[in-house]
């Protein structure tokens, strides 16, 4: 949380790894977050549980039966022209 600044948009992705970091898997779509003036802490609980069914659904598909070897979650700033 200490990296994520208010007044931001974030565009979140997360890549999976297995079979010893030799198969990789993005998750879906990007995830959007949107910090207002504060922390809201529901949201970022919220997007916790997003991103655990996007990896519940990515190990569905593919039929793993094992977890991830490592999570790589990446995320930018968007930044909104107006």
């Amino acid at each position: 949380m200490t990296n994520l600044k208010i007044n931001r948009t974030y565009s979140i992705l997360i890549k999976l790894s297995f079979e010893g970091n030799s198969l990789f898997y993005m998750c879906g779509p990007q995830i959007s977050l949107n910090i207002t003036d504060f922390h809201d802490f529901t949201l970022y609980k919220n997007r916790y549980t997003d991103v655990t069914i996007k990896i519940d659904e990515i190990m569905s598909h593919y039929n793993l039966s094992n977890y991830p070897d490592s999570i790589l979650i990446m995320y930018r700033v968007i930044r909104v022209d107006s």
